[in-house]
């Protein structure tokens, strides 16, 4: 037979029970601020990833008017399918004058002691080059890139080349569909 004390210790008295339902009032409050929080920190990089991406292009347009050789035109951005998309815009180019060495141009934020910058790279097939920072003269870029770690630079520009080769076969896999 059950004992009085294992009996009495499988009941839960009152008291517990309402010191129980206020820690699960308590932790449920905490934990849906939480979600709540999480949840606008989402809405907020969704938006500012937008406003990121417009502000690119305007920058980026300026940045490629101002190249004297030759002068490109910008497609519509190619949609990236991973989380570096936050970091990191794609787009067509195409020349107006005569036919453009480059394919693509490729802005990323790298992460320099001067705080994040907008590096813009231009790719064609396998060949990506490093041109610059946007929204900076050309002067103060140059200076900028030797003070950047060139490993970085470097670093930035082969996973540039995988996020394009990556997202043009995704996007070729859809035209076929």
């Amino acid at each position: 037979m059950i004992n009085k004390e294992n009996r009495d210790s499988a009941f839960i008295s009152y008291e517990q029970k309402q010191l129980y339902k206020k820690l699960f009032i308590r932790a449920g409050i905490l934990s849906g601020f939480f979600c709540v929080l999480f949840g606008l920190l989402v809405v907020f990089s969704v938006m500012a990833s937008k406003s990121w991406r417009t502000s690119v292009r305007s920058y980026l347009t300026s940045y490629l008017d101002a190249d004297e050789k030759q002068s490109y035109e910008l497609g519509d951005s190619i949609h990236i399918s991973s989380s570096i998309s936050y970091n990191c815009v794609l787009f067509p180019i195409s020349s107006s004058g005569t036919p453009s060495e480059y394919e693509y141009v490729a802005v990323v934020r790298i992460a320099s002691i001067y705080g994040p910058l907008a590096a813009v790279y231009l790719c064609r097939g396998n060949h990506v080059v490093f041109n610059g920072f946007l929204g900076m003269e050309e002067s103060v870029s140059r200076k900028i890139s030797h003070s950047v770690e060139y490993s970085q630079v470097k670093f930035w520009g082969n996973k540039v080349m995988n996020i394009l080769d990556s997202n043009l076969d995704k996007t070729k896999e859809e035209d076929e569909k």
